[in-house]
């Protein structure tokens, strides 16, 4: 078979396995994925009659029609929709078949699809609750013209989000310009911003466009927003409000053509209050605001991040990426990372160095993310390391909490996930000193219900 390779994965057990390509659909308050397998064709559209039914007013009965070819391309055909299907900002003719490259966005109507390539079943990736509201509403924000203001801690990945909207949206082909107002002096912040005419100031031998005007076309990400002064804020209000800038020393202001994603890491709407963030501003950049939750409240993202970081890092130095051990990710999953998902990056990546005989194990890991109390306790009557028991009870303990997080709290499917009964879930929790999910807070519904011959 010709055509381009297929990505590759590394599982668990770190066998190399083919990933599969993915046609994700997005509308409002619904996502849908659909498989990408050689050979398939199937059409999308609101009535019950297409093979893909997408429940939205702006998609035709019968709106497109995608055929994934044997190399594994795949071609979108409009089916003479009433608002037609575009690709990438491109508008597809009836009837006329249209390469849908990888990463593409695909517009029918209202609805977005991008094709996306997926890790295998085995790679066991899972996704936090948190982590698909984002990417829900990601889609749909980056379609829009409207500033974004994303925010969370040092570390989660803030700028990679921005990058996300970047390319979901119809600037996709424009350049992205990342400002990390932080490392600018305040005495260059400006005029790295906004730029400067020969002569404006001493040692302005020539003119220079600033960072908004190279970011003409595209999208401009200024990080650390809080950290410009007052003065300089006064000015970016006006360039966000009028879509021009006025470079030091110059007569005229120059248009630009850019769209504002803004991060902050500090509460924005304490500094409004104290007097150092302007409210007009703020208003202005938080068109839609993105939350983007710290690694500790997405711990079931864990394992697919340190497999993804491990290939990377592994691909880097030139050599097979090892597997992690399942006490290596325990302690992975125990650790609280304050340094969010940049601190694991960092463990990861020092681990691969020091593991050369093809698996990584806790003691590769630094110390700080191995060193929990509870768990690295020593024998007090032996002064010996915990006893192999101790292990195996702490690593089901994270496990459980796992399916538990996996399942919304419903004890019957975490069970069935892990393989035991309900019952002996159920006495391990309490063995352990975990709280049973409270029916009401957790999606238990009538499928949570004690199974034949449980104890009640």
């Amino acid at each position: 078979m010709t055509g381009r390779p297929r990505e590759e994965t590394v599982s668990t057990a770190g066998v190399r396995e083919r990933a599969t390509d993915r046609l994700v659909l997005v509308w409002e308050g619904s996502t849908l994925a659909v498989s990408l397998d050689p050979g398939r064709t199937f059409v999308v559209g609101r009535s019950t009659g297409a093979d893909v039914r997408v429940d939205d007013a702006s998609v035709s009965r019968l709106h497109a029609r995608f055929h994934v070819l044997p190399n594994g391309d795949l071609e979108v055909t409009d089916l003479e929709s009433r608002h037609g299907t575009r690709v990438d900002d491109h508008s597809a003719l009836a009837g006329q078949s249209v390469l849908v490259p990888m990463g593409a966005l695909v517009e029918l109507g209202d609805a977005l699809a991008v094709r996306r390539t997926c890790a295998p079943p085995d790679s066991r990736t899972i996704v936090s609750p948190a982590r698909k509201e984002i990417d829900r509403v990601l889609p749909l924000i980056a379609k829009g013209t409207i500033s974004v203001l994303i925010l969370g801690e040092t570390g989660v990945g803030k700028e990679i989000t921005a990058q996300e909207v970047h390319r979901a949206s119809r600037r996709s082909n424009g350049p992205f310009v990342a400002i990390h107002c932080a490392a600018l002096p305040e005495s260059l912040l400006e005029a790295e911003l906004f730029g400067y005419e020969r002569g404006a100031f001493t040692g302005a031998t020539t003119s220079k466009p600033g960072l908004f005007e190279a970011a003409s076309g595209g999208t401009a990400f200024l990080d650390e927003i809080t950290e410009i002064p007052l003065a300089t804020q006064a000015k970016l209000l006006r360039a966000v409000e009028t879509k021009s800038v006025m470079r030091l020393g110059a007569l005229s202001a120059k248009a630009v053509d850019v769209r504002f994603v803004s991060a902050a890491n500090r509460n924005i709407e304490t500094l409004i209050s104290e007097g150092k963030f302007r409210d007009d501003l703020y208003y202005r950049l938080a068109g839609y605001t993105l939350h983007v939750p710290p690694l500790r409240a997405r711990l079931a993202e864990v394992d697919s991040l340190a497999r993804r970081f491990c290939v990377e890092s592994s691909r880097s130095l030139g050599r097979e990426a090892p597997s992690i051990s399942h006490t290596a990710l325990a302690c992975l999953r125990r650790y609280g990372w304050p340094g969010n998902i940049r601190e694991l990056r960092n463990a990861i990546e020092s681990a691969v160095l020091l593991a050369t005989e093809g698996i990584l194990l806790p003691q590769h890991l630094p110390a700080r993310v191995t060193a929990n109390p509870e768990p690295a306790k020593a024998d007090s009557r032996k002064g010996q390391p915990r006893p192999l028991r101790a292990e195996m009870d702490a690593l089901e303990r994270v496990r459980i909490l796992e399916a538990l997080e996996r399942a919304g709290g419903n004890q019957s499917r975490a069970a069935r996930d892990l393989g035991m009964s309900r019952r002996l879930l159920v006495e391990r929790l309490d063995i352990y000193g975990t709280p049973r999910p409270r029916k009401g807070t957790a999606k238990d519904g009538p499928e949570d219900e004690a199974e034949p011959g449980d104890a009640t």
